[in-house]
């Protein structure tokens, strides 16, 4: 799958095209009732993916968390490319809160 590794984002997020049946049975669904605050504007969350043992950029994750995208959320399903959103305040989170990112290289470093 290919995500945006956000910046700005303290949230992970799945977009609408992505959350097929297929993946959501390879994790736990879970009701949400809360409203995220993004660039686009708030965005209301009905629910959210939990997963376990999931790898990203060679880390394995015990458990990451992905708010589910409405259809029409971050520009609609024909217009986004990516799967979805990697939050860099929650790889933050992973190592204690200490994070390097690096755009001249093209690199993102966590230390």
């Amino acid at each position: 799958m290919k995500f945006v590794l956000d910046t700005g984002s303290n949230a992970n997020w799945l977009f609408h095209k992505s959350q097929n049946l297929e993946l959501i049975s390879c994790g736990q669904a879970q009701n949400e009732k809360t409203t995220a605050t993004c660039g686009l504007g708030n965005i209301s969350v009905h629910r959210s993916l939990h997963f376990s043992e999931i790898k990203i950029g060679g880390y394995t994750a015990n458990e990451i968390k992905f708010l589910c995208a409405n259809e029409n959320d971050f520009g609609g399903p024909s217009v986004t490319v990516e799967d979805g959103i990697i939050g860099t305040g929650q790889i933050a989170e992973w190592f204690n809160g200490i994070q390097i990112i690096d755009f001249i290289s093209n690199k993102f470093f966590l230390h």
